[in-house]
């Protein structure tokens, strides 16, 4: 028996019960008075915080704010590439009766800096220099159908259980938050179950936390299998391991994985942007990646191997 269901009735009449998030949507697909889109973003972040200014008519202005972050990486001119700090998210957006005419309903997968891993009411803050630098990175996949829209929520369903109970197992406050990773980690795990890569920079997860959510995810499977539920899930759960062991991890960034990380940088951020920093950033990124590839790579994209200079 399932733990938790859903009933609902559509217009037609036709009334259904569910057990995930993905059969809902699923059903939703299917109705020609639905609109359904699971996208995955990034946006610069500020974390809440702003700042305003008042004008001599006594209006209030938003100053445009951004976080920024030392890559890691240094630029051909040794100076370190700086770039904005990015939120990640996974959003659904549903259009359709069963919420009333013209309502459009959203909600966004990460892991909250404050509570847990999972899918949180989605807040758009009309900041105009946040909305502007919002990236959908979907449009890197070689084609993003209905079915692969279902198996990024299925893989962030079946992540938050396996998220939030690494988070108990190890006694972890805020859900983990830091520790196991931040939203863009939960966000680039998912992306890389479904997409087998990831176009989203920072990769903030460790060693050590890796493991025990990779511990945690094989009990959770070991144990559906014992008990003989729910396949799908299980090969879900399964993704979800494989992706975090092929996952890189930005907190110290050997030389060979830094052409990656410099296009995971550019393909984060906007194209145009009010803040400097960001076309900055884009052109050192670049000039570093076309050198890297040039010096370091052969035509078939491996690492150049050390060759024999001396003769004996």
């Amino acid at each position: 028996d399932s733990l938790f269901v859903v009933q609902f009735t559509l217009d037609d009449g036709m009334s259904y019960s569910v057990e995930s998030v993905d059969e809902w949507l699923a059903i939703l697909m299917k109705d020609q008075n639905y609109r359904i889109n699971v996208s995955i973003h990034t946006l610069f972040t500020s974390f809440g915080k702003c700042l305003c200014a008042k004008d001599l008519d006594g209006s209030i202005h938003n100053i445009p704010l951004a976080v920024p972050m030392r890559s890691g990486i240094s630029a051909l001119d040794e100076t370190d590439i700086v770039i904005p700090m990015c939120h990640a998210g996974i959003i659904v957006d549903i259009t359709g009766p069963l919420f009333g005419p013209d309502t459009s309903v959203k909600v966004e997968f990460y892991q909250n800096v404050g509570s847990f891993t999972g899918w949180h009411a989605f807040i758009w803050r009309n900041w105009t220099w946040h909305l502007n630098s919002e990236v959908n990175h979907e449009k890197y996949a070689e084609e993003w159908t209905k079915e692969h829209q279902l198996e990024l929520v299925r893989c962030a369903s079946a992540l938050s259980v396996i998220q939030n109970t690494a988070a108990k197992v190890g006694e972890l406050g805020m859900g983990g938050y830091g520790y196991l990773g931040v939203c863009l980690d939960s966000v680039a795990i998912c992306q890389y179950a479904v997409m087998k890569k990831t176009t989203i920079f920072p990769l903030l997860l460790c060693g050590q936390p890796r493991m025990l959510i990779i511990n945690v995810a094989r009990k959770i499977r070991a144990g559906m299998q014992s008990q003989n539920q729910n396949t799908s899930f299980e090969a879900v759960v399964t993704n979800i391991i494989r992706a975090i062991v092929n996952l890189s991890t930005d907190v110290d960034i050997p030389p060979k994985n830094i052409c990656d990380a410099l296009d995971r940088i550019e393909k984060s951020m906007p194209s145009k942007s009010i803040f400097s920093l960001v076309k900055i950033s884009r052109k050192q990124a670049s000039e570093l990646r076309e050198h890297l590839q040039n010096e370091y790579y052969s035509d078939s994209g491996t690492l150049k191997q050390p060759s024999v200079s001396v003769q004996l």
